[in-house]
């Protein structure tokens, strides 16, 4: 990353607050990613563009990088995700986007 070398280290998380990302940093993870991109309980669709911006903002006060989801978002919300990769895609906490696993046939 910016012409260093950089090796992710993380896991999978809900929402956090400053404790937890202090906690992350402390532990000696850089990286997180989040199919809620920052809400609990809710699929990345429902979390506002305003709350995946303060997810990533975040992060980046703790100096940890995001992977965003734009996972299980129904073709129905393309222009969700067309703004959500608009608003976050030169953000300096992303790492890069969670596109979808085990994918339906």
């Amino acid at each position: 990353m910016d012409g260093q070398r950089f090796f992710p280290v993380g896991f999978y998380v809900h929402a956090l607050n400053e404790t937890d990302w202090a906690y992350i940093q402390s532990a000696g993870y850089n990286t997180v990613l989040s199919y809620t991109n920052g809400r609990a309980g809710r699929s990345s669709s429902e979390s506002s563009l305003d709350d995946t911006v303060a997810f990533l903002d975040a992060a980046q006060r703790h100096q940890i990088k995001v992977i965003l989801s734009v996972k299980d978002n129904p073709a129905s919300e393309d222009a969700f995700v067309t703004a959500l990769v608009n608003r976050c895609k030169s953000h300096g906490a992303l790492l890069g986007w969670y596109l979808n696993d085990e994918a339906k046939a």
